[in-house]
């Protein structure tokens, strides 16, 4: 197969329509020799058609002279020999990509069917050694189009038609992967992926694809699934990081399943890595989960306000810090910093108002705390679960009411940990401590709340907190 990535460079040229060189006639020079070797030689004519053809994806300023160069010569092929098929198979393909510049869908039919005609005759012509199926090309076109934009389900059915009639060409099952993994159809998005991966192991986007994908399984909280997707993920992602290892995407991902399986070592290594070859407020944020999750709490802190620094737009890294100061008991400056963000509409999760609530409560301002979630739930659009995380701390069902809605691991980790807390702040430590320790034993390593409840539990167990403990007992402040 030619280079992958040529090849989608390729499509996307075709769709640039610039005016400046864009010369609708032949050079003289070029029409002399196409008349002289046409008027005696087809294959000739073959040879020029589809030297053109190349020139479209290579010169798109000049694309429209090199099609009808092509077109022209495919014509004179036909002429010469009309039952030949590569003249039709030349001529199909550059009328259809004359009609996609063009957005005429009455000639990419015309050419379409000359196409179609000739890979009947001769099936070879779909495979290696030609052009890339005509299909592909128009759907990634299309795709890639701002004025002509396709439909999911017409840019499937061309890469459909493609892969039937060149199964081996692994550029139509990536981009029919792309397209099922947008549409969240994520079993069938992975089956094009594994066989695109399989046949070009040497492909590194395509490796890097399939890797990807896998942490679908994870942000669905599959939990049937999630350990052994972030398992393959990882061999997926070795592969491509090989073929590809100054890619921070790479790096980023494999960091993240490390953490999902609770390698933070290997995690950490990863997103030292990422930020080395391109620092950025996500991979710094992953950085701070990383060290959090260690209980490098100093360090957590220090990569999260970077985060922070470096893409203010960056929601998920907000209030990280005050989490951070909340867990070190460093209560007035926990809700100095989840104040900050009380009133920001786009910090719309849950646990960094739960996180203020229990800094409200560890710092004696318990009420304004039921007065936060009061008021955060009367606005609340979350999902079953997270109401019933809100209704447990705002005493309108008890803790065993909320586990018995915990019904995943996850939700089991969120629901242990919380009830560890409100039995930490009412000081009683050895019910907390067993919370805490329940929590661990759901291993969801990748959680703010499993790193809180190894931190907490690390904490109460060596008796450093019991000077500050003191701090929110009942009626203190």
């Amino acid at each position: 197969m030619k280079n992958f990535t040529m090849i989608l460079r390729a499509a996307l040229m075709v769709t640039v329509i610039g005016a400046v060189g864009c010369r609708s006639m032949q050079t003289p020079a070029v029409k002399s020799y196409l008349d002289k070797s046409k008027a005696t030689d087809v294959y000739a004519c073959l040879a020029i058609s589809k030297d053109y053809l190349s020139k479209v994806f290579m010169d798109p300023m000049d694309k429209l002279n090199n099609l009808e160069t092509a077109i022209d010569a495919a014509e004179k092929a036909r002429t010469l020999q009309p039952d030949l098929p590569e003249a039709s198979y030349y001529l199909g393909y550059g009328m259809s990509l004359k009609g996609v510049v063009f957005r005429d869908e009455a000639k990419i039919s015309l050419g379409m069917t000359y196409y179609k005609n000739a890979i009947t005759k001769k099936p070879a012509m779909a495979g290696p050694g030609y052009l890339p199926p005509l299909p592909f090309m128009i759907a990634v076109i299309k795709m890639n189009s701002k004025l002509n934009r396709i439909t999911d389900d017409h840019a499937i059915q061309l890469l459909e038609e493609a892969i039937k009639n060149s199964p081996e060409f692994a550029p139509a099952h990536f981009e029919l992967s792309k397209i099922y993994r947008r549409q969240k159809k994520y079993e069938l998005a992975l089956q094009q992926a594994r066989v695109a991966a399989e046949l070009a192991p040497n492909e590194g986007v395509i490796q890097k694809e399939l890797g990807l994908l896998y942490g679908n399984y994870i942000e669905d909280r599959n939990e049937l699934v999630f350990e052994a997707a972030a398992k393959k993920g990882i061999e997926a992602l070795k592969a491509a990081v090989k073929l590809n290892p100054k890619d921070p995407e790479i790096h980023e991902a494999l960091g993240f399943y490390y953490g999902v399986l609770g390698m933070f070592e290997l995690k950490a290594f990863e997103m030292d890595t990422a930020i080395g070859i391109k620092p950025t407020g996500f991979n710094s944020f992953e950085l701070g989960n990383t060290y959090l999750a260690m209980g490098h709490i100093d360090k957590a802190r220090t990569a999260y306000l970077q985060a922070v620094k470096t893409d203010p737009a960056l929601t998920k890294a907000k209030g990280l810090s005050g989490y951070c100061d909340y867990l070190e008991n460093r209560f007035d400056k926990a809700c100095s910093e989840f104040g900050r963000y009380a009133e920001d509409q786009s910090l719309k999760e849950l646990n960094r108002k739960l996180w203020y609530y229990y800094a409200l409560w560890g710092n004696g301002k318990k009420p304004n705390g039921d007065e936060i979630l009061s008021r955060f739930s009367n606005a609340f659009t979350g999902n079953d679960w997270e109401r019933a995380l809100l209704d447990f701390h705002l005493s309108r069902i008890d803790e065993t009411q909320l586990l018995s809605k915990a019904k995943t691991r996850f939700e089991q980790c969120e629901a242990l940990y919380y009830i560890g807390c409100r039995y930490r702040h009412e000081g009683d430590k050895n019910r907390a401590e067993s919370y805490f320790r329940k929590a661990l034993d759901t291993r969801i390593y990748s959680f703010y709340e499993y790193a809180g409840a190894r931190i907490l539990l690390k904490s109460l167990s060596q008796g450093s907190a019991n000077q500050k403990d003191e701090k929110f007992l009942p009626g203190k402040s």
